[in-house]
Order: structure tokens, then C-alpha cells, then sequence
């Protein structure tokens, strides 16, 4: 059984109850079975209630809906506070009127004014009091009209001014006159528009200004002025005469182009179409409603940084400006990953980015010079999907590169959609970059200002260093969206993201996963080829090792029977190590530089490129210096005369007696050579040793044979 309620609003079926399609219920008369009805069909004419039977309106309510207040209007609705005085009088006034109908036996007055249509009993009320009969009518006629409430009684001024409709044309100018100054001069009134003019002013704004390139109001009107036969011919007209046209004016087409051209119009109409897609939208769902977890989904972005850095090796060369990667969780604010490259944005370096977003940070940023506890930034999650788009994701079809998540990619013209990554961005900027020696602002080269990239003076890892410890700190610092988290509320800790990142993760609400370190760097580093040679694995004139290769003798084998190429695996940040498949079955197994190619640890891949270039620069520029270029004179003018002096004698005599004649010539130069020898007198011991035996004599004994020396023993 439906409930009948008083003030409540329903529309019913014409042929069942005389004339009116909505009625609102005055009072509800059970004893009697009966129900007040007040038609409200028309607010301006004064009527009377009317008696139904409830069983009848039960009946036909089921064939019904019970509708809304009829208007919304704003006086309904307001707090005593925001009306203002004078209209409280009024409405006090008026409700001063019917007070003694609405007072105390009110459902009775409605009663017996509905009952019989010839009830005096307004007019009795009326006489009583001394008041205007045809005032109360009024007053009781509104206040049931609009819900039995004192405020019914407010005046209805927003009805004034025949709010929503055009006043008709005519002869007379409307609106305001065109006022003298100084009141000497008096000036025509003008033109009234009417619905021609209007028409022809919907031509010239759908041709010239709801159009994606829209032309200044003014140059407009000139165009309508000067092209629209009826305008023309009377500014000709005018001239000739000296008198003004009777043309519409600027100002006229002004208030006409914003009366007749809506706001929806211009936006839907001007400015490229990508544009209004992108700018024309509202933002009623935020990053927050892709994710509620985190891990949920990670957003990765680049950027191009607004610093400027400088070589490693020699700061006087300017690299230009490196490339910023960052990927941040959408629910905790968490930074999760960074990558600082030379390169531009592209597959490659987005999957660099997330090998360091999915491995422990100690080594990441141990490399930069930057020492942490892992507990400093315990993020080396994969989670459920990555959002992205085309533009750092230049490569060939990444989603099939990457079955560790899936990838969303957001449409085209769609910041919003990343919102949280785009504001680290903003973060690094403001917190970090524009601080930096070599930075831009963010704003373009003027002509007065000095080139940034004549102060740029930090390398890559020292920005890269940076930008990571300023990672840190956000993750630290209190965030006005993680504060909003029920379980950060729950639990009352500080509001940050780290917080809330172990917050969630040590009450296992999160959609992260881990993998281990053979599918992260198997599925994420760019894959590559080395050569195994007797000196190790050759990539980019590099040499690593490892204690597998050695103990199988592969660099031996490949001595003898030749080089081949096995997959790998390598880290374009750190020449320090890459990670090499010794066979088809076998995993990746990290190997190392050889002390050969120890020098060059620790290098990103385009420092090291860079240094291969110079060699390769080098090796070309070994123009002739003097001293070689001379040598090379002497060296040849020797060949000339050694043929010149070549003897003509026979090839037998040439090819005989080698030995003898290598001896004479061996002979003849130590005869040359040969110091002379000076003559000591001779002393008695000398004497004394001449007379010894034979046996005594060391050096003629040392030049004895073998044989002999035996045999004189013996």
C-alpha cells in the first residue's frame, strides 16, 4: 500500500481528475477517508483546494510517480541568515495575513474551504481582522503552492524582469542611451536590432567565429559591415548624405555575440580539436580512482631536464640536456624508480628505467655516490600495470617486451591521467633543477640573457645523484593525498609516502609482486651480443670474465679453434659488469672486467662511447711530424745508394765462401775495435806465480778439453 503524505507532488491522468496533471497533497483525512488536494497547474489564479477519496488516489498514484518540487527556486531552500531584511518583512507581512488560518485547526480550515466552494470562511477571517480579502487569497494560494512553508511567502522577485525571454521588437531603441559628456551635444539613439539583424549576426558568428582560428569581434563587424548588402548600402547612402549609418554598432554586435554565441558553442567550436578534447573536460575522477592499492599501478613519464650538464672527463664540453625518467605508485605518492640518460626518450631507456625500478635502490645508488640502507627506499616491486603513453614508450611494440606487468597507455592529449608523475617532475624542478648552475627555468633563451649552458657545470651522475636523493626526501616527506588514506587515518602515523607504502605492504594490502633477479634483467635489459675470445668476452672493446667461463676453458678453446658470440645482457648505466647466457640452458651468470679493461669500471655507456670516440679521433689524426718525416728521407735516400753501389759481380761468387768471408769481416772488426793493450813491469809475485805447477794454473786448465783434463787429473 503506497504512502500518502502531505506535500507530496503527484501527476495524474487529466481524464480522471478535472483539468489539472499535478497536485499537491494538502492534508490526509483518514477518519474521513479522504485527501486535500491543491491543484498547481497555474500560480496566478486563485483556487481552492479540493476532497478525493483515498482508496481513488491510491489507485491512481500506482499508475503515477510522485515528482520533485516543481521549481527550484533559491528561497525555498536559503538559511534565514541569507535573506535579507526588507524581504523578511515582506514574507512577515504576508505570513501576518494567514496566520490565524495556518495557526492551530489548520487541517480543519483546509477541510471546510475544500468541502464547499461557497465557504465564507476567508471572508469571515478577513472582515475579522480588517483585511483585504483578496490579500489573503493571495497569501493562502502561495503558501499552499509552494509547500506550506513561511518562506512560500518571500516576494518572487526572481520573476521580475521577464527572466528568460526577449522583449519584442519595436521602433524604440532599447537598452541604455548614448550619453553626452559635457550635455551640448545631443546624439542619435541609434538602431533597435531586431530579428533580422540577429539572423545576420548568427551567420557572421558561425562563419567567422566559431571556427578552430577565430577572428577579434571588431574585424567581424567590419566584415559584416562591409559585406552584408543591406549594411553597405546604407553606409553608402549615409556618406553621400554626410549623415551616420543606421547600422548596428560595435557595441550592439558585442552584447548580441554574448547573448547569442553560448559558452558551450565557443568551446565546443574554437581552437584545434585536439585542444578542446584535452582542455575541455571536466576532472571529476582523479588519479585516485585507477588505484586504491599500492602497486594497483605505477605511472612512468620523461622529461627533458632544465639543466644542462657537462662531460665527466672534461667539463669544458657541454652534453646538452639529459632526459629524466620517473615512475612513481599511484596510491602512496611512492617514487619508485629513476633513470638519468643522455639518450632520448625511447623504449630503450624506459627499460632501464624499470630494471631500476624493480631491483634493491643500495646499488643504484652506490653507483652515484650516494650510500643508503635499503629501508631508505624499499621499493623493487613489479606492479599489476604501468601506465604510459606512445611518447616515452618509442620503440617496437614495448608491451610485447614486458610480460613482468601489463602496460595501459593513456589517450593521446591526456596529462591528467598521469598526474602523479607529472607533478615529481614539477617537484624535481622546483626543488632541485632551477637551483643548478646551467638550468633554464623552464623558460625559453632570450636574446638578453645569458646562454644556461655557458654556467652548466654538473656531469649527469652528479645530477642524477641529486635528483636521487631528492626522491628520498619526498618519499619522507608529509603528502596531503597520502594523509587521506583510511588505513594511514586508522593507524595515526605521519603521512608520508614511505609510511604508507610499508603501512599497507605489512598488512598485506597491496597488489605487488617480486621477481627474481634472472627474469628482471633477462626481460628488462637490452639484450646484446658479446664475442668469447682467448682475452674474455669482447663488447664494445670491453673484456669481462666470470669463474663458470674459465673453469669450462672458453677463452682457451676459442684461442684455438675460434671466436663465436653468446647472449647477454647489459646495464647501459655501469660498464662494470653485464650478465652473459654461456649456453641455451644455462642462466645468466653476472661476469666482470678483466684487469685489462678495469680502468674503464663505473662508466655509463656514453661516457664510454664517448672515450672510443676519442681514441678513434686520435688514432686518425697521426699526421708526419718533422722528426718522422726525416727519418723517412734518410731511410730511403740509404735504399738509393746501396743500389747504386750494388756489385755486378756473378751469382756464384756471391752465394761461396759465406762463412769465410763472415769470418774475415768478424776479424777485421775486432782488429779495428780492439783496445791496445798496456805493458805492466813484471814483480816478484808475478814471478813467483809463473813458477807454480801446472795444476795451480786456473785459466789454462779452464781452456783444456774434457778428455785432456781428465786424463792430466789422472
Amino acid at each position: 500500500m503506497s504512502q500518502i503524505l502531505p506535500n507530496q507532488i503527484y501527476e495524474i491522468p487529466t481524464v480522471m481528475i478535472a483539468k489539472s496533471h499535478k497536485y499537491r497533497i494538502l492534508a490526509v483525512y483518514p477518519d474521513r477517508g479522504l485527501v486535500a488536494l491543491f491543484p498547481l497547474d497555474d500560480e496566478s489564479k486563485l483556487k481552492r483546494p479540493t476532497l478525493k477519496k483515498i482508496a481513488q488516489i491510491e489507485r491512481l498514484i500506482k499508475q503515477t510517480k510522485e515528482l520533485e518540487e516543481l521549481t527550484p527556486i533559491n528561497f525555498l531552500t536559503a538559511s534565514d541568515d541569507a535573506i535579507s531584511e526588507s524581504h523578511k518583512r515582506k514574507r512577515d507581512k504576508n505570513y501576518h495575513l494567514i496566520k490565524g488560518l495556518v495557526e492551530g485547526e489548520y487541517e480543519e480550515t483546509v477541510f471546510q474551504l475544500a468541502a464547499s466552494k461557497k465557504s465564507l470562511l476567508l471572508k469571515e477571517y478577513a472582515a475579522k481582522h480588517n483585511f483585504e480579502l483578496t490579500s489573503v487569497y493571495r497569501a493562502i494560494n502561495r503558501f499552499w503552492y509552494y509547500g506550506q512553508t513561511k518562506n512560500a511567502l518571500l516576494p518572487h522577485y526572481f520573476k521580475s524582469g521577464n527572466l528568460g525571454r526577449e522583449m519584442p521588437d519595436s521602433n524604440k531603441k532599447r537598452g541604455r542611451p548614448i550619453a553626452s559628456y559635457s550635455g551640448l551635444i545631443s546624439f542619435e539613439q541609434g538602431r533597435s536590432i531586431t530579428e533580422k539583424d540577429k539572423e545576420i549576426f548568427k551567420q557572421y558568428i558561425k562563419q567567422y567565429v566559431n571556427i578552430p582560428h577565430p577572428l577579434p569581434i571588431a574585424k567581424v563587424y567590419r566584415l559584416m559591415i562591409d559585406l552584408e548588402e543591406s549594411y553597405s548600402s546604407e553606409a553608402i547612402i549615409a556618406e553621400k548624405n554626410g549623415k551616420k549609418a543606421n547600422n548596428p554598432t560595435l557595441v550592439q554586435f558585442r552584447y548580441w555575440e554574448k547573448k547569442l554565441n553560448s559558452i558551450n558553442d565557443k568551446l565546443n567550436t574554437q581552437g584545434p580539436a585536439y585542444k578542446r578534447k584535452q582542455d575541455n573536460r571536466d576532472s571529476l575522477k582523479g588519479v585516485n580512482a585507477m588505484s586504491s592499492l599500492p602497486g594497483d599501478s605505477f605511472q612512468i613519464d620523461a622529461t627533458v631536464a632544465d639543466v644542462y650538464v657537462v662531460y665527466k672527463y672534461d667539463r669544458s664540453i657541454v652534453l646538452g640536456r639529459p632526459t629524466i625518467y620517473s615512475i612513481t605508485d599511484t596510491a602512496t605518492r611512492m617514487i619508485v624508480g629513476l633513470h638519468v640518460t643522455l639518450g632520448h626518450p625511447s623504449w630503450e631507456s624506459a627499460r632501464q628505467t624499470i630494471y631500476n625500478t624493480f631491483t634493491p635502490k643500495g646499488d643504484y645508488c652506490s653507483r652515484l655516490g650516494l650510500e643508503i640502507e635499503d629501508e631508505e627506499w624499499p621499493c623493487y616491486h613489479a606492479p599489476r600495470e604501468l601506465i604510459c603513453d606512445r611518447g616515452e614508450m618509442i620503440g617496437l611494440k614495448p608491451e610485447h617486451n614486458l610480460p613482468l606487468c601489463s602496460l595501459r597507455y593513456t589517450p593521446s592529449g591526456r596529462p591528467e591521467m598521469k598526474g602523479v608523475v607529472e607533478r615529481v617532475f614539477r617537484i624535481y624542478n622546483d626543488e632541485q633543477l632551477h637551483n643548478m648552475d646551467g638550468t633554464t627555468r623552464g623558460k625559453g633563451y632570450s636574446r638578453m640573457d645569458a646562454k644556461p649552458a655557458t654556467t652548466a657545470t654538473y656531469t649527469l651522475d652528479e645530477v642524477a645523484k641529486t635528483l636521487a636523493a631528492e626522491a628520498i626526501k619526498q618519499n619522507n616527506k608529509k603528502n596531503n593525498d597520502v594523509k587521506n588514506l583510511k588505513l594511514v587515518i586508522q593507524s595515526g602515523i605521519y603521512p608520508s609516502a614511505i609510511n604508507a607504502w610499508k603501512l599497507y605492504l605489512s598488512h598485506h594490502r597491496h597488489s605487488l609482486k617480486i621477481y627474481s633477479p634472472q627474469q628482471v634483467f633477462a626481460n628488462l635489459l637490452q639484450p646484446t651480443k658479446v664475442s668469447v675470445t682467448e682475452y674474455g668476452f669482447e663488447y664494445s672493446d670491453l673484456y669481462y670474465t666470470c669463474t663458470e667461463a674459465q673453469n669450462e676453458n672458453l677463452f682457451t678453446l676459442s684461442k684455438k679453434f675460434g671466436e663465436y658470440q653468446l647472449e647477454a645482457r647489459i646495464n647501459r648505466d655501469d660498464t662494470s659488469y653485464i650478465f652473459v647466457k654461456l649456453n641455451k640452458v644455462s642462466p645468466f651468470i653476472k661476469c666482470h672486467l678483466t684487469p685489462r679493461s678495469t680502468n674503464l669500471a663505473n662508466l655509463h655507456f656514453y661516457d664510454f662511447n664517448y672515450l672510443r670516440d676519442l681514441r678513434k679521433l686520435h688514432g686518425q689524426n697521426d699526421g708526419a711530424s718533422a722528426v718522422r718525416s726525416k727519418m723517412t728521407k734518410e731511410q730511403d735516400q740509404l735504399k738509393r745508394e746501396a743500389k747504386a753501389n750494388k756489385s755486378n759481380s756473378g751469382i756464384k761468387n756471391k752465394v761461396t765462401k759465406i762463412k769465410e768471408n763472415r769470418k774475415k769481416a768478424v776479424k777485421n772488426e775486432e782488429s779495428i775495435f780492439k783496445p791496445a793493450v798496456e805493458k805492466l813491469p813484471v814483480t816478484q809475485r808475478d814471478l813467483q806465480a809463473s813458477s807454480l805447477p801446472n795444476q795451480y794454473n786456473i785459466v789454462d786448465l779452464l781452456k783444456v778439453k774434457p778428455s785432456r783434463r781428465k786424463r792430466n787429473e789422472e
